[in-house]
């Protein structure tokens, strides 16, 4: 890898149309404040995955011991994240959390929220290396 420092301080923007990359969280998970996953962007990237997370104030999600790397940005509201061997952090709007294989975790909405997860999940199945510990 290797890395080229860019001529100028930023890059300008050249352009003002919407990114088609762009996923429009509201669209996607619909109307409602209940808790609710879905995928997006299926097939676009076969080897990541990519999910958006909506829990309501006080709702929790739990991810086992997994050999599947996370990553969550926080779109919406705050997040507490708890992760196993003692590190804690609330998160907001635009914060990110990676959380390594085999570190069980949970999310915690301190308020609404909506949150963006990347995994490998997608590249490990295909290769047959998913594996969950037993609670």
């Amino acid at each position: 890898m290797f890395f080229e420092q860019y001529p100028g301080e930023l890059e300008q923007v050249t352009t003002n149309s919407p990114s088609p990359f762009r996923i429009p969280s509201g669209e996607a998970l619909g109307p409602g404040r209940d808790a609710k996953m879905v995928e997006v962007g299926k097939g676009v990237i076969p080897t990541i995955g990519l999910h958006l997370i909506r829990q309501p104030a006080g709702g929790r999600v739990d991810v086992p011991k997994t050999t599947t790397n996370h990553l969550y940005a926080v779109i919406s509201g705050k997040a507490r994240v708890t992760v196993e061997g003692g590190v804690t952090e609330t998160l907001s709007r635009g914060d990110l959390i990676a959380v390594p294989c085999w570190h069980a975790h949970s999310l915690e909405a301190s308020e609404d929220m909506i949150v963006f997860r990347v995994s490998d999940e997608p590249l490990l199945e295909k290769l047959g290396l998913v594996k969950t510990a037993a609670h």
